[in-house]
């Protein structure tokens, strides 16, 4: 992915990294990842991916109005990913990295 607008975070090897406008963030399949924008601005993402992933994405995509965080949310999208065979952290390794998510 190409970061278009703004600053974004990646946990890619053990760390948090910064990625800024024009920098490209190239994570392999089955690695496990995290992405953040823990700034004020909003990220923009150009996103070459597969198919299966895109089909993931159009799934649990949602209009900015409906973009809130809600156990319902995150249900759905864990539920949705686990039909695609695709892998989640657990509440406590995404803790373990620093992301608290509601509960």
């Amino acid at each position: 992915m190409v970061v278009v607008e703004g600053v974004l975070e990646a946990w890619l090897d053990g760390a948090w990294n910064r990625y800024k406008k024009g920098e490209v963030i190239d994570i392999a399949s089955n690695v496990p990842h995290a992405l953040r924008n823990s700034g004020h601005e909003e990220v923009a993402l150009v996103l070459v991916t597969t198919p299966r992933m895109a089909r993931f994405f159009d799934e649990i995509s949602v209009s900015q109005a409906q973009a809130d965080v809600t156990p319902e949310r995150l249900a759905h999208i864990a539920k949705i990913a686990a039909a695609y065979g695709f892998w989640s952290a657990s509440p406590e390794q995404q803790a373990a990295i620093g992301i608290v998510l509601p509960e």
